[in-house]
Order: C-alpha cells, then sequence, then structure tokens
C-alpha cells in the first residue's frame, strides 16, 4: 500500500503511479518519442516521493544497473509483443501469445524496478520541486516536457 512515509517499495509506487490519469501516455509518449526509459522516469518520481534528489552519480550508477537487463530482456519483449500486435491476429492462440508477452515484459520491468531499488542512494533531503528528478534525467537526454499529469499524481500518493 502507497503510503505517506515513502516507505513502499518500488513497484508498489510504479503501479499506482502508472495506473493515475494520464500518466501511462505521458511516460509511454517519452518513451516512444525521445527514448526515456520508463522504469528510470517511475524511478525518478519514487526517490522524489522520498526526498531524495537526483545526483549525476545516482543516475549512472541507476543506468548501469539495468543497462544488460533493459537491452537484453525488457526491450527484446517489447518489440516482440508489438511486432506481434501489428500483425493481424484474430485468432484465440495470436492473441493469447501477446497476452503471454505482455505478461512477460512485465515481469521483466519489474525485476528492472527491483535492480533499481538495489542501487545506492544519497541521503534523503529537502523535498525536491515537483518533478526535479525527472527533468534532470530528461534533460541529459535533450528533452523539455510538461510533466502535469506525473506530478499530480505524485501529489495525489502523497496525499494516501
Amino acid at each position: 500500500m502507497v503510503g505517506k512515509t515513502g516507505n513502499e517499495s518500488l513497484w508498489e509506487f510504479a503501479l499506482a503511479l502508472y495506473r493515475s490519469p494520464g500518466v501511462e501516455e505521458t511516460v509511454l509518449a517519452l518513451q516512444d518519442e525521445y527514448g526515456a526509459n520508463v522504469n528510470i522516469l517511475l524511478w525518478c518520481f519514487w526517490l522524489e516521493h522520498r526526498d531524495i534528489p537526483l545526483r549525476p552519480a545516482t543516475l549512472e550508477r541507476a543506468r548501469a544497473a539495468i543497462a544488460s537487463w533493459d537491452a537484453q530482456v525488457v526491450s527484446e519483449l517489447r518489440h516482440l509483443r508489438r511486432q506481434l500486435k501489428a500483425l493481424p491476429h484474430t485468432d484465440v492462440l495470436g492473441r493469447e501469445l501477446r497476452d503471454h508477452l505482455k505478461a512477460a515484459e512485465l515481469l521483466a520491468e519489474r525485476r528492472c524496478l527491483e535492480l533499481l531499488e538495489s542501487v545506492e542512494l544519497p541521503a534523503a533531503t529537502k523535498s525536491t520541486g515537483a518533478g526535479e528528478n525527472a527533468r534532470v534525467y530528461l534533460a541529459g537526454l535533450g528533452v523539455g516536457v510538461d510533466l502535469a499529469a506525473l506530478n499530480s499524481a505524485t501529489k495525489e500518493i502523497r496525499r494516501r
């Protein structure tokens, strides 16, 4: 359960945030249009929820922690699922295969979040500005974007 303490796991936090209105569309657009890593984005907001600012060294440790898993497993499963989705499947087995790939991709992303959760973090400080950690990450990708849906969702999670 996501609460005010910030003690929830990254997985729990990510599920709650992702299910918030407008978040899924925002993070998937950032992924598809700019190459942003959705798991790193969700991690950025989890850090912020825990009052931990994103520092360049921390971001590099995070990228290193997930690089192999993300490239060899998560991205490959996503690619296969999207390829299958693009094919005209009206048969039950085709849809079932896509559903299994989607479930495998979700499990792979959960493992990715576990790897991110294990990254050594700096101590919590005063609260960062809303969306500041994500802005730091996205700026490194050359992306300047409005994070209103994500900021609103994290504020709602903090109130729970």
